[in-house]
């Protein structure tokens, strides 16, 4: 039996030609369709900067010793947000050319985790009026409204999730009087897996002084997820329905791409978003001075 990749079209009801090979889908030529010009060129960009850290991650990095993951991990770490910024300069310029397009509205939907939340905001104002009114448009609308409800500034968004012993832990008094990180991580996310010797490296270092981090996997693995707890030494609070990505903590704060993260204040305010690298110690650093 044939296992067949998906083929994806964008039809703008203009006259189009498709020529394709049956046993390779993917390999398709599109003639006479703007929007599936625009779709290709910045898919084709995408594809080449992920396959970058890709790359060294799946046949370099995961064939290292623990002790030489370690000494790689900054590297793997700057890799990656190298490329997450290539990528954003390429949405920027399809944008500045093609922002009536309703492909850009689907292109954003795609690559919220790579732009960032705020660049996707700003980009959604500056949407023309057909790619609002378009599918793509208004799925973007309303994803729009559940980021702004976990914009800095809001309350937190209240849960209740099982722990690592099956016990049931809600948010609100978790968090109570203290300032916490919700991390929303998994086993099989490489960069959040890169990142967790930074987090644990702050926890440490602040952890006295009062600062909290509650994980939340979205890992449907038990042993996978616990297993990777062990090996990068999370040893603060650990959550997960094992829902993958149907997790309801990160249906209500609306996660697509992980690694992200969540800073409440005592108060249950966010104070900051998805901060990694060198951006954590130094907001923890003003908070705790």
């Amino acid at each position: 039996m044939v296992r067949l990749s998906p083929l994806t079209l964008f039809v703008d009801n203009k006259p189009m030609q498709l020529q394709w090979h049956m046993d390779s889908l993917p390999k398709y030529n599109v003639k006479g369709n703007k929007a599936q010009d625009i779709h290709t060129q910045l898919a084709d960009q995408m594809a080449t900067t992920d396959a970058i850290w890709q790359d060294y991650y799946f046949n370099t990095f995961n064939k290292l010793t623990p002790q030489e993951q370690k000494e790689k991990e900054a590297y793997l770490a700057q890799l990656y947000d190298s490329a997450m910024q290539l990528k954003t300069d390429y949405m920027l310029k399809a944008f500045d050319k093609h922002a009536d397009n309703f492909v850009m509205a689907h292109m954003l939907l795609q690559e919220e985790q790579t732009i960032g939340e705020d660049k996707m905001l700003e980009l959604f104002a500056k949407l023309g009026a057909n790619a609002l009114a378009s599918y793509p448009g208004k799925q973007l609308a309303e994803r729009v409204k559940l980021i702004q409800r976990t914009q800095i500034g809001q309350p937190l968004i209240d849960f209740s999730m099982a722990d690592a012993d099956g016990k049931q832990v809600k948010l609100s008094e978790a968090v109570k009087g203290k300032i916490v990180l919700l991390d929303f991580w998994a086993s099989w996310c490489g960069p959040c897996r890169a990142e967790n010797p930074n987090v644990v490296q702050n926890y440490n270092k602040y952890h006295k002084k009062g600062f909290e981090i509650i994980g939340v996997s979205l890992d449907n693995k038990k042993d996978n997820w616990l297993q990777a707890v062990k090996k990068d030494k999370l040893t603060w609070l650990q959550l997960s329905d094992l829902k993958g990505w149907q997790c309801e903590a990160a249906q209500l704060y609306g996660i697509r791409g992980i690694p992200q993260n969540v800073l409440l204040g005592k108060d249950g305010i966010i104070i900051a978003k998805n901060l990694r690298g060198e951006e954590l110690g130094k907001k923890l650093a003003e908070l705790y001075k």
